[in-house]
């Protein structure tokens, strides 16, 4: 049994454990993408060294495909020689959002949810075995959290991935758990097969998932599918301090994420 794990996001070499990225013939448009998305929120810079390091490239091609990258501006670099995700991104981010029907349908909710308890509320999309955070209205309240970053590998332990991998297709889940290795984040997580199988059925048959310090102490998390025809690659969660996630307001604030999920999932059903 693993104990408590760092919590960086995955790496390239980690994405889709268990899947085989289909690579196509132009290897070198594979390995820019691999550096790009090798940018996260818990590593969001890195230096020329680093990148070489973590695809095991020598430093002439990596600093070739980072002055690629760079003239696209897809990637900056700062003062200090190290990069950053360029502006280009976020042209091509807001050009994304503007397009993704889910999102223009859930932005309204989420705002509405968002206003109500005043807790950090995200709209997230499965892809494979990874979750990616596609919407975050931030929290009112000044306790800051981590509980936010979820993931289906190695092992779910937020209410999002475990709602996801609740109402994924049976394939899809078999390959999860299969891959998955129990890690202790905290004493309150799930760590073994058995157990958190029994959870996700629970969460199946009652159609929301509630996490309390699973992932971090002092944290809590609600989360509900939505569906998009029949199928369920979308969840709206909720988190904040484990305090605000308590009896009565509890009961609140799932019937509130239940029930703009639900809207969600209506309105994407029956779209004008």
């Amino acid at each position: 049994m693993h104990q408590r794990a760092a919590k960086a996001g995955p790496t390239a070499s980690d994405k889709g454990a268990g899947e085989e990225k289909p690579r196509s013939v132009n290897s070198t448009a594979d390995r820019a993408i691999d550096i790009l998305l090798a940018f996260s929120s818990e590593k969001p810079v890195w230096s020329a060294a680093e990148i070489a390091q973590h695809f095991q490239m020598p430093r002439s091609t990596t600093y070739r495909y980072i002055n690629t990258l760079r003239n696209c501006g897809l990637l900056a670099e700062d003062s200090s020689n190290q990069y950053r995700l360029g502006h280009k991104i976020l042209h091509l981010a807001r050009v994304a959002k503007l397009q993704d029907p889910v999102l223009r349908v859930a932005a309204p909710v989420l705002s509405e949810l968002s206003s109500l308890f005043g807790d950090t509320v995200l709209l997230q999309e499965r892809v494979g075995s990874e979750i990616i955070t596609l919407e975050r209205l931030e929290s009112r309240n000044p306790v800051s959290t981590t509980m936010t970053q979820s993931r289906l590998l190695p092992w779910p332990a937020t209410a999002s991935a475990k709602v996801l991998l609740a109402f994924a297709p049976a394939t899809d889940r078999e390959a999860v758990l299969g891959n998955a290795v129990p890690i202790r984040y905290t004493k309150k997580t799930l760590t073994t097969q058995k157990a958190l199988l029994a959870d996700v059925k629970a969460i199946a048959r009652q159609g929301y998932a509630v996490s309390l310090e699973e992932f971090d102490e002092g944290a809590a998390g609600i989360a509900a599918p939505i569906f998009f025809g029949n199928d369920c690659s979308y969840a709206l969660s909720m988190g904040g301090p484990i305090a605000k996630f308590q009896g009565k307001r509890l009961a609140e604030m799932v019937k509130g994420v239940t029930t703009a999920a639900a809207k969600i999932s209506k309105a994407l059903a029956n779209p004008g």
